[in-house]
């Protein structure tokens, strides 16, 4: 089965900011079927028609796979047994695919790629065949609150200046690790020109807080 787990045993906790950080190593049983099937999956650029002046195409490719499959829901339905939270779609195969151009565009001595929130826990599962590297950044803010209302695509590069960088977690091939994507400002961890040369790839998981939930 692709999506058999082989791990449920959390590998390590971090605390981060009053918050968990969970790892688990070693997570699917078989990953390299997951990544045969990817490949047989069309890719598609992210969010096109939100970004209209964005750079995704020219300055970097930002893309996902996304489909549908049943069996993936006895991931979903493990995972919401730590998260305590509904998944946004339970059966979705959900991953983000990243490379840069080599374009002083990408500056990443200066700035971080886009730190933001989501609306509850994220589940990151890292399937880059490499050795172990900075996967995602966790951060503080200095930033104005005007600064989030830009488009990811047409100004992703944010100045270290404004930021603490607080905590990395380190991605390892078949790892996947949870936190709360709603407290915890977090962002990929573009630090140096590896995703020039390689491409960035990892499934992900979106949860709920139920207090978004309206009755």
């Amino acid at each position: 089965m692709i999506y058999e787990i082989n791990n449920k045993t959390i590998t390590r906790q971090d605390t981060v900011l009053g918050t968990p950080v969970y790892y688990i190593d070693d997570f699917y049983k078989n990953p390299d079927l997951l990544l045969e099937r990817l490949e047989y999956e069309p890719v598609k650029k992210w969010k096109p028609h939100l970004n209209p002046n964005g750079h995704n195409g020219q300055k970097f490719f930002d893309g996902r796979h996304l489909y549908k499959d049943e069996n993936f829901k006895s991931v979903t339905d493990f995972l919401t047994t730590i998260t305590k939270q509904e998944v946004e779609g339970p059966t979705e195969i959900f991953t983000n695919i990243f490379q840069m151009n080599p374009d002083s565009f990408n500056d990443f001595e200066n700035n971080y790629w886009m730190p933001h929130l989501d609306e509850g826990y994220n589940a990151i599962i890292y399937l880059n065949q490499l050795p172990p590297h900075n996967g995602t950044n966790i951060y503080a803010s200095h930033e104005d609150k005007e600064a989030f209302d830009v488009q990811e695509h047409e100004e992703p590069w944010r100045p270290k200046s404004k930021w603490d960088h607080i905590y990395t977690i380190t991605a390892k091939f078949n790892r996947l690790v949870l936190f709360d994507g709603k407290k915890l400002f977090h962002g990929m961890a573009v630090d140096d020109d590896m995703f020039v040369h390689n491409t960035r790839l990892n499934q992900v998981v979106f949860f709920n807080d139920p207090s978004n939930i309206k009755n």
